[in-house]
């Protein structure tokens, strides 16, 4: 974007200059961000993720350095050194870097190249074992390009249920997919409804970078469900 080959939409720029030239968030806010920002957050995930009314508030969400923070921020979170955590093959360097930094084992589960790169469930279980924290997952995909269907992904929350694995959905792409015949679906709005199998917890990641063509801004978030 800094070549100008994609702009900044205009509303976005004009927003970012007002609150700097009204100075109200000049001072120090809360370690988890500020509080328009987490309700504006949790307003995002009600319309754009299907997140039912109530199941995220406020009190769930924390502002982050960029998508890349929350991704480390939720790894720091619930893994120790020696513990390990499954991401997909292939998939976003960034979460082995991370994860190795931290001391946490990454072991890779296999996308399926033939079906639209969808996680191949029956490969999950044999990864597993006691110091198992964390599945990743990275829906629209990077590198792959894919939207998982909400089948598939409600086949992978009652695999996770059963294996009592909890799930963190890497969700910055969510606002580009294009495709009507492969429409995005977020875990927020299957684990919403009502007697859906859902993981002991659910973390999603979004932020401004992608969908606001700002990568430079730094500003994402992590939802706990």
């Amino acid at each position: 974007t800094v070549f100008g080959n994609l702009r900044v939409p205009e509303a976005v720029s004009a927003a970012l200059a007002k609150a700097v030239v009204d100075g109200d968030a000049n001072g120090y806010a809360m370690s988890n961000g500020a509080v328009a920002g987490r309700r504006a957050v949790v307003g995002y995930m009600e319309r754009m993720c299907g997140a039912g009314a109530g199941r995220i508030g406020e009190e769930d969400v924390v502002l982050t350095a960029g998508a890349s923070g929350a991704i480390e921020l939720a790894i720091s979170s619930i893994a120790d050194a020696g513990d390990n955590i499954l991401v997909p093959m292939p998939g976003f360097p960034l979460f082995e870097t991370l994860a190795g930094n931290l001391g946490v084992e990454v072991r890779h589960y296999p996308l399926d190249p033939d079906s639209n790169w969808e996680v191949r469930l029956d490969e999950i279980e044999p990864l597993v074992d006691a110091r198992t924290k964390l599945f990743v997952l990275n829906n629209p995909s990077n590198p792959c390009g894919s939207v998982y269907s909400s089948a598939h992904l409600a086949s992978l929350l009652a695999v996770l249920s059963r294996l009592n694995l909890s799930l963190l959905s890497d969700e910055i792409y969510a606002g580009m997919a294009f495709s009507a015949s492969a429409p995005f679906t977020s875990v927020l709005a299957l684990i919403s409804a009502p007697s859906s199998p859902a993981p002991p917890l659910t973390m999603v990641i979004g932020g401004i970078s992608k969908r606001f063509v700002v990568p430079g801004w730094r500003l994402g978030w992590l939802g706990l469900a």
